[in-house]
């Protein structure tokens, strides 16, 4: 394994098995936003989402992204060395980046569901300026990892710029949830965000972080981002449970109570539970 932080500047032979696991993860990466989708297309609304975590979830994929071309890039000419062999031969080393690409841009339409399902003018306005400024950050980003991909571009020429980046989407990450999870605390419960689609991307991330330490060799600032987030991830989790754990006793506790005062020895006439059903006749006013 090379320096955790150069560039890779060779092939990785994969076996058949981490072949296919690495297929895997791409289709899971994707599948897995299903029950987000879901959730907010079947209740209409996007509420106790945080479009702060969101708007950063949108960069700090993009520069996950950016990290992991420059670090790539040299790996590119390699592909058309000798295709179609080699260019068959190269797609296991870049199963992590396409597995990147297609993670961003799966998580890329919750900030827009999120304006949609906005009614309020002023926070529209906020989102349309968090989308546009967005836009900026991650097109101003991409021009180093186009150029290193370029005709006459390589990774040495960008590989520290890639780094820093790689070190900013850690910082991003490790902020990330912490908007998501004052929005849960707010808001009591999950909302809208989903359980599945929280635990099952933590599960599959520990697993994909291995993968990229063992399996691929990626450098440090391509996993550590990612063991950082995906531990941020069982943190919503827990304070949302919370909330919607104990607001579900205190159901449940209601419901003992109705149901007790229902099953209790009625005494003549009307019993309490109905007298409190019982509608109210209206006052008149005599003046």
């Amino acid at each position: 394994m090379g320096s955790p932080l150069g560039c890779l500047n060779s092939l990785v032979d994969l076996g058949p098995t981490l072949y296919l696991f690495g297929l895997c993860s791409i289709v899971f990466v994707v599948l897995n936003q299903v029950p987000q989708y879901r959730k907010i297309l079947r209740s209409g609304s996007a509420d106790g989402l945080s479009e702060a975590s969101l708007g950063m979830g949108n960069v700090s994929s993009a520069f996950n992204v950016v990290n992991l071309v420059i670090l790539h890039a040299n790996q590119v000419p390699l592909c058309f060395a000798d295709p179609p062999g080699t260019l068959i031969e190269c797609q296991g080393s870049f199963l992590v980046l396409y597995s990147a690409v297609c993670g961003f841009l799966a998580c890329l339409p919750f900030y827009f569901l999120k304006l949609n399902y906005t009614r309020d003018r002023a926070r529209r306005r906020r989102l349309v300026v968090g989308a546009y400024l967005q836009g900026g950050v991650i097109a101003a980003a991409s021009v180093p990892a186009f150029l290193s991909v370029s005709p006459g571009g390589d990774c040495e020429a960008y590989r520290d710029y890639g780094n820093v980046v790689g070190f900013l989407n850690t910082i991003l990450l490790c902020c990330q949830y912490l908007p998501q999870i004052y929005t849960s605390y707010k808001h009591k419960g999950a909302g809208a965000v989903s359980y599945m689609t929280l635990g099952f991307d933590a599960l599959g991330g520990y697993t994909m972080v291995g993968y990229k330490i063992y399996a691929t060799e990626e450098r440090l600032s391509s996993w550590l981002p990612y063991l950082v987030f995906h531990t941020s991830e069982l943190c919503v989790i827990a304070v949302a449970l919370y909330f919607d754990s104990k607001a579900k006793r205190a159901e449940r506790k209601l419901t003992e109570t109705i149901l007790d005062v229902d099953c209790s020895p009625r005494s003549e006439g009307s019993s309490t539970h109905e007298a409190l059903l019982q509608p109210r006749s209206p006052r008149v006013s005599m003046r």
